[in-house]
């Protein structure tokens, strides 16, 4: 697909397809007054996880809980600064990074939602998502538009911040990546 000035490029002279190996003759876009064509960039390809780290458990995980008691692990390795946030690395080498977050909103176990983000009321339930994936040795890209997943109640706030991040981690890394990776998977 062609865009120019955020106007889909179709019609005579367009390609809509190419061939491995051959020639691409990119079209010409129209003119515009004032501007000079200074030539096509590529789009960057949508930041997706891979379908094989769904079906597969991870093999470490870290995190950095909030709240004054709040513990942490192995955040260097996913460079982990912030609280309420979580990583997992597979055995390939590939990082899931992502956000906890207390909230008073409750929901249902491992499904998405919308919870309260401002940090008021009894926030003692526990919400997850992924924000940022690394393929083995490559930079880390944002996912886009993440969902909040019902992690669990962890029926007192204090409790919520001293452990949603490890919580999320664990969750991830173990068995319940399939709801938090809804609409993040390449296909």
């Amino acid at each position: 697909t062609w865009y120019s000035n955020g106007t889909t490029l179709s019609g005579n002279g367009v390609p809509s397809s190419c061939r491995y190996d051959a020639a691409l003759v990119p079209p010409t876009p129209d003119a515009r007054p004032g501007y000079t064509f200074g030539g096509w960039t590529l789009k960057p390809p949508p930041c997706l996880i891979p379908s094989s780290l769904v079906t597969t458990n991870g093999s470490s995980y870290g995190y950095k809980n909030g709240g004054s008691t709040g513990d942490s692990s192995n955040t260097s390795e996913y460079g982990l600064t912030e609280d309420y946030t979580w990583g997992v690395t597979w055995s390939n080498g590939d990082k899931v990074v992502g956000e906890a977050l207390c909230s008073q909103t409750s929901g249902t176990r491992l499904n998405t939602g919308t919870p309260d983000e401002t940090g008021s009321g009894d926030t003692k339930y526990c919400w997850c998502k992924a924000t940022h994936y690394t393929a083995n040795n490559a930079q880390q890209c944002s996912l886009s538009s993440p969902a909040w997943v019902f992690s669990r109640d962890r029926l007192l706030a204090a409790n919520c911040a001293t452990r949603c991040a490890d919580d999320c981690a664990y969750d991830v890394q173990a068995s319940s990546r399939v709801a938090i990776f809804t609409g993040l998977v390449a296909q």
